[in-house]
């Protein structure tokens, strides 16, 4: 609930590209975490899900950026 409440405030402050821009790093840091404190291997397959996201929400805030000028 307040992960709801927090991302309702971003969007708010910051256009919606941004925030699900911040929030897309979400996945990175559990990833990065689990390796950090419970030991967990990390597979190229745990790395390619997140980085397939995160380029996807690049591209689309890149294109809006420039349909805007």
């Amino acid at each position: 609930m307040l992960a709801e409440f927090l991302l309702s405030f971003a969007i708010r402050r910051i256009c919606s590209g941004n925030a699900s821009l911040i929030g897309s790093i979400g996945p990175v840091s559990t990833i990065y975490l689990t390796y950090v404190f419970v030991n967990e291997g990390v597979l190229l397959l745990k790395i390619a899900g997140p980085t397939l996201v995160l380029i996807g929400v690049l591209i689309i805030s890149v294109n809006r950026r420039h349909e805007g000028n």
